[in-house]
């Protein structure tokens, strides 16, 4: 479990439109909110 303020290594994960985006890629844009929900119908 990440820590308010804990950062974290680059990592890449598909979009909604199927294209690659990564971490790195995202922040060169500008500031970032990176939010996790757990999945629907998923024990946890």
């Amino acid at each position: 479990m990440l820590t308010k303020g804990e950062v974290v290594g680059d990592f890449a994960l598909s979009d909604q439109h199927g294209n690659t985006q990564s971490l790195d890629n995202l922040l060169q844009v500008g500031p970032l909110v990176l939010f996790f929900m757990q999945r629907v119908m998923t024990p946890g």
